[in-house]
């Protein structure tokens, strides 16, 4: 029927949706129909992407699932330079560089819908969802850089390739007390997410500089998953005003193991690269309720809520437990206050506020150095959450 873009969202929704909701708001049921649809995209990049779409419904069922994917293929050349600065910003270094990249991409996906009416009174949905993607690229980059008045001369070739699994998955029931909007939801939802990232680097230097040389080969593995319960109450106690109220809870965790083998020259083994090997696991916890109040006098409108949130944290590094980052806990209160005022000519002004917390993630509060090829990355353990205040 409608589509609802919340720019600045009340105290009924959670600190995740910060950026924004956008509400669907769908049409009555349909009481019979049943289509199939298909169809191509594709560009001269070249990219295809071919889709099937089959519905059917009834006065109390409706099936709908769609399938897809997605194919592309890229080649490209490109030329640029970059300048490195140091605490002073002064130019610490300056290089320049070409390359070559081959990039391949394969994406499939499918998603199912179905809902059933139990009566006028009672209905339950589940949706579910799941897409891969496979991709790679070969690369080949020819570096000049200069660093403490010394040239280097160096190539680098990598050969990158990566897997993903995604899918989520959501059950909702819900009961209507009335036809007058007094009504309770629940919904169950979850996703889980499985990657593999390789990337095989040789880097060679010109004379003088061949003591330098690496190869290296960068596996990357994770598995992750998050499960969500929310329960919402709406009661209009009179034909101007309504109550909303909704407890929430969530739980995820996600479990990374990064490793680095690097060749021995002369040899052909591979060793494990103590600096650049991680193995961690991240766990957030959150329990969240709220209430709304939302009253009509005459061509004016007032909402008025509260959200309360409690959310721990914690970032276990297995290799390295002095740098774990455990038992962060954060709780937030989050008022809102929403105003609008329409005129009889039909011209609508509204304001609104909204306060909104965003708390360091773990992995910038731990002390562990994360090392890439020409960089590293730590984090700060004083980092504090930071507060906003949103107008509009």
């Amino acid at each position: 029927e409608r589509i609802e873009v919340i720019t600045n969202p009340s105290a009924r929704y959670g600190s995740k949706t910060d950026g924004g909701v956008i509400n669907i708001v769908t049409t009555a049921h349909i009481k019979h129909n049943s289509f199939t649809r298909f169809g191509v995209r594709a560009s001269s990049q070249p990219n295809v992407s071919p889709w099937l779409s089959y519905m059917w419904a009834n006065e109390k069922f409706s099936f709908n699932v769609y399938a897809g994917a997605w194919y592309s293929k890229r080649e490209s050349e490109s030329d640029g330079y970059s300048i490195f600065l140091d605490q002073n910003k002064d130019t610490a270094s300056y290089q320049k560089y070409t390359s070559e990249t081959d990039r391949k991409s394969l994406s499939p996906n499918i998603h199912l819908s179905m809902s059933y009416e139990f009566d006028s009174m009672n209905n339950i949905s589940f949706w579910g969802s799941v897409s891969s993607s496979n991709s790679g690229y070969n690369s080949f980059y020819d570096y000049d850089r200069i660093e403490r008045d010394i040239f280097y001369d160096y190539t680098t070739q990598e050969d990158y390739k990566s897997t993903y699994t995604f899918g989520y998955y959501g059950l909702n029931y819900e009961h209507k007390f009335n036809n007058d909007g007094h009504k309770i939801m629940a919904d169950l939802s979850g996703s889980f997410n499985k990657n593999k990232y390789t990337n095989a680097t040789i880097r060679e230097y010109q004379p003088p500089y061949t003591n330098l040389n690496f190869d290296r080969k960068y596996l990357n593995e994770g598995l992750s998953g998050s499960i969500n319960f929310d329960v919402d109450y709406s009661y209009p106690y009179s034909e101007n005003g309504e109550i909303e109220a909704g407890i929430s809870t969530r739980y995820y965790n996600s479990d990374d193991r990064i490793t680095t083998d690097t060749l021995v020259w002369g040899t052909e083994e591979y060793q494990l690269d103590s600096l650049r090997f991680e193995d961690s696991r991240n766990v957030s916890k959150e329990l969240g309720g709220y209430f709304t109040i939302r009253h009509q006098f005459g061509n004016f409108t007032a909402k008025a809520g509260l959200r309360a949130e409690y959310e721990t944290r914690d970032y276990i590094i297995h290799n390295s437990p002095k740098d774990n980052v455990e038992g962060l806990g954060f709780f937030n209160l989050r008022p809102s206050l929403h105003l609008s005022y329409r005129t009889e000519s039909m011209h609508n002004f509204t304001l609104s506020y909204s306060r909104r917390i965003t708390p360091p993630s773990p992995s910038n509060l731990t002390s562990f150095i994360t090392y890439n090829e020409d960089s590293y990355r730590t984090g700060n353990p004083l980092l504090e959450a930071v507060y906003t205040n949103s107008f509009e």
